[in-house]
């Protein structure tokens, strides 16, 4: 099996049921040869990436005519745009992502010099007529490879034609490039336009700031979110819960394993919350999004073991607190141990700065450091005798004042419950003690 047919079958384990697969293709107009690595969508987009046109967009205008400033947008910028926005649309949907960035990517490829102004203006002089999204598929077929073209697929070819404001796409990729276009371009051109000083954030009607928000960053979060959340995921055996979702429909055999450290499964009924990082064992349903990105929950997670809480130490404190005070004292001291030795009748300057810094050095108390950090290392070698790896020093002085450590079992967020395997009593009457611990349970 090559690295292409793997992939393939990867898109079938993971995608959607309604995303386009790469396998399932309607193909090129003229038969190729399959890539062994590529699949057909990823070779579309390397071809648009790699064509003429693609790198003449750089120098054609998104609104701006030749402004004075290298942070206005251009065509080539848009484009990238649109396809960042269409692929983080699509991952969350679980659609494919290759064919939605060839979309993207090549969606203006037929555009013209000086932005919309520039179409029109054409549309006026030529005799058939002149639109944009009708001269990115006539790049793409003919002018391309001196006429050959680029032979790309129909899905990518259907998505460049109709990413219009009219066109009504066939693959929901080419549907998701359409409004990523308009996400795009109604978000920085905004932006530039208050670059410009043609208006500035305040002068934006509150209607729509109090919605979509009051910075770019913002407006385009909300966008984007509004397109995924609440949207609707069939879920299947073997797929992966890629959001946090409800269920609406259905009943389904959930594996939280990576979650909870529980290998058992759960089972998940109507109003049931599917988390994301798990995956489905068994059955299928219908569920609601109602989180994604950072406020997934796996998300919450990891960014909460990342934060590291630093214990506070008190060999360390203490030392610190010895330092600082002698910081603070040495100061004052040395000034009257350099003057009553300047002092004496039979002593040079020279002698007295020496004498001064002879008497702070003995001051600085290298011998308790030295004596600390002796007994932090020998700790350090013992502890790994018994074939414990200590990270942070305080565990040391931690473990230092422990007789007694009790460790709990993991998994706990699944299943609250533990059973007891066996009772040591170390002191009193055995008897007396399995007395009280049936008089615990009966209360129980």
């Amino acid at each position: 099996m090559n690295i292409r047919v793997e992939q393939e079958r990867r898109e079938h384990e993971y995608l959607s049921r309604y995303a386009s697969f790469s396998d399932e293709s309607l193909g090129r107009d003229r038969p190729e040869e399959q890539c062994e690595m590529r699949t057909i969508y990823q070779r579309d987009r390397d071809r648009i990436l790699h064509c003429k046109a693609f790198r003449r967009l750089k120098h054609k205008t998104q609104v701006f005519l030749a402004p004075t400033g290298d942070h206005y947008r251009t065509r080539l910028t848009h484009t990238l745009e649109v396809s960042q926005i269409a692929r983080s649309i699509s991952r969350a949907l679980r659609l494919n992502e290759d064919l939605t960035e060839a979309i993207a990517l090549g969606h203006d490829l037929g555009h013209t010099p000086f932005g919309h102004a520039g179409e029109r203006t054409l549309n006026e002089i030529c005799p058939l007529g002149f639109s944009h999204y009708k001269q990115s598929i006539r790049v793409v077929e003919l002018l391309e490879k001196d006429g050959k073209g680029l032979n790309l697929t129909k899905e990518v070819r259907d998505g460049i034609v109709n990413h219009r404001t009219s066109g009504n796409p066939s693959t929901l990729e080419g549907k998701v490039v359409r409004l990523s276009d308009k996400i795009a371009y109604i978000n920085h051109d905004i932006d530039d336009a208050i670059r410009a000083k043609i208006f500035s954030e305040d002068d934006i009607p509150k209607i729509y700031t109090s919605i979509l928000g009051n910075s770019t960053k913002t407006r385009l979060n909300t966008m984007i979110n509004d397109i995924v959340l609440n949207d609707y995921l069939i879920f299947e055996t073997g797929n992966q819960i890629i959001t946090d979702s409800t269920i609406l429909s259905g009943e389904v055999e959930v594996n939280e394993s990576f979650i909870t450290g529980e290998s058992d499964t759960i089972i998940k009924k109507v109003g049931d919350t599917l988390l994301s990082g798990s995956f489905i064992v068994s059955g299928n349903c219908i569920a609601k999004v109602i989180h994604i990105g950072e406020e997934n929950y796996t998300s919450k997670i990891s960014s909460g073991a990342k934060y590291v809480k630093k214990v506070n130490s008190e060999i360390m404190k203490s030392l610190n607190q010895i330092i600082r005070t002698i910081s603070i004292v040495i100061i004052p001291v040395g000034i009257l141990l350099f003057l009553n030795q300047i002092n004496l009748a039979d002593n040079n300057l020279q002698n007295a700065v020496v004498n001064t810094v002879a008497a702070i050095i003995g001051m600085i108390p290298e011998g308790l450091v030295l004596l600390t950090s002796t007994v932090l290392a020998v700790s350090v070698v013992r502890l790994s005798k018994d074939k414990v790896l200590v990270q942070e020093l305080y565990c040391i002085e931690t473990l230092a004042r422990v007789d007694t450590l009790c460790l709990d079992k993991t998994g706990t967020i699944t299943e609250g419950k533990m059973e007891v395997k066996g009772i040591r009593c170390f002191t009193g009457n055995e008897t007396e003690m399995k007395e009280a611990l049936r008089e615990i349970a009966r209360c129980i």
